[in-house]
């Protein structure tokens, strides 16, 4: 585990094969970020990472274990093949998201990536003002979410789709 902190543009391939430790981006982040798959046939397989600006297209594929938080925008085919997880987007999601995911948590504004889950009831989540609180000692800042603020999606029409969305009402 480690730390590491770019401040300015990554270029392709960051933080991909990321096991462990932290990576902090301050600007934007190309194509295959955290994303290309290694000989495991995974992408991140634990670790934070933080990206201040975009993320380019085919990103955070494959994803096994840990925590992503996108400020701006993701490009197209971004979480595909999602095994767990859980990612944060502030910003617009590009087309084909999170294809083939089978379990893993997201936390987005984007109305487009729930539509073929099902809405949960109104209920408190308790876990979640925990993580935010867990994850703004992290980054260095407060996150803008709160419970009252999200509403949970869950059971994808895909059978084998485990995953939860968490869509944020601005």
């Amino acid at each position: 585990s480690g730390k590491l902190m770019l401040y300015g543009d990554a270029l392709d391939y960051a933080a991909s094969g990321i096991k462990g430790g932290s990576i902090f981006i301050y600007g934007n982040s190309g194509d295959y970020t955290g994303g290309k798959t290694n000989h495991g046939n995974v992408g991140i397989v634990d670790g934070f990472l933080y990206v201040k600006g975009n993320v380019g297209n085919n990103s955070i594929e494959r994803m096994r274990r840990g925590n992503v938080i996108v400020e701006g925008n993701i490009g197209d085919y971004a979480c595909n093949d999602m095994l767990s997880g859980t990612i944060i987007i502030k910003g617009k999601i590009g087309k084909i998201f999170a294809e083939g995911i089978k379990r893993g948590t997201i936390f987005t504004k984007d109305k487009k990536v729930v539509k073929e889950y099902n809405r949960s009831n109104d209920a408190e989540y308790n876990f979640t003002k925990f993580y935010f609180k867990e994850i703004s000692n992290v980054i260095g800042q407060k996150m803008f979410l709160e419970n009252k603020n999200l509403i949970r999606y869950y059971g994808n029409t895909n059978s084998s789709n485990l995953s939860e969305v968490f869509l944020f009402k601005l």
